[in-house]
């Protein structure tokens, strides 16, 4: 078998922008843009030629747009970029929200815990009051008591030096 045998012709790409009738094809829709005509009328003809450079401009302007690769590109980086922009500005309110909502807690939380401790400060001196009272009421158990602590106090010392 020869070389020639074996590889078979590829069939013609068609192209999108030819129809099949043979009519120059709109590159957005691929309508016709102009029929074709076996007209001689030079008006016609030239009409044709117009619509056929349009049509035909039109398809190497968005080729040429497809192929530019450094400006898709900086369209994609500009989208990107605005895109970051905005997630900061979003991201930078909800933090500054979040942040006044911590600071308001905050002041509540130390304005409850300051009433209550100033109200636990006056149990403790109505509690010292009382206990006062108890002692001068009937001194004998505490004397008692405030005797024997320091017999032990002076009894763990002694038993240290020895």
């Amino acid at each position: 078998m020869s070389r020639a045998n074996k590889t078979k012709s590829a069939p013609l790409d068609r192209s999108p922008l030819v129809s099949d009738i043979g009519d120059v094809a709109d590159p957005a829709g691929g309508t016709p843009v102009a029929e074709h005509s076996a007209s001689t009328d030079p008006d016609e003809l030239a009409e044709h030629a117009r619509q056929t450079r349009e049509a035909l401009g039109d398809t190497v302007s968005a080729l040429a747009a497809k192929a530019d690769v450094k400006e898709r590109v900086s369209d994609s980086v500009a989208s990107a970029k605005a895109k970051t922009a905005e997630l900061t500005s979003d991201a930078m309110a909800k933090t500054a929200e979040l942040t006044s909502e911590v600071k308001a807690k905050t002041a509540e939380f130390g304005s409850n815990v300051a009433a209550e401790a100033s109200g636990t400060a006056e149990e403790i001196a109505e509690m010292a009051g009382r206990m006062a009272e108890r002692v001068r009421r009937n001194p004998l158990p505490w004397v008692a008591g405030a005797i024997a602590a320091l017999v032990a106090v002076v009894m763990a010392a002694r038993g240290r030096r020895r």
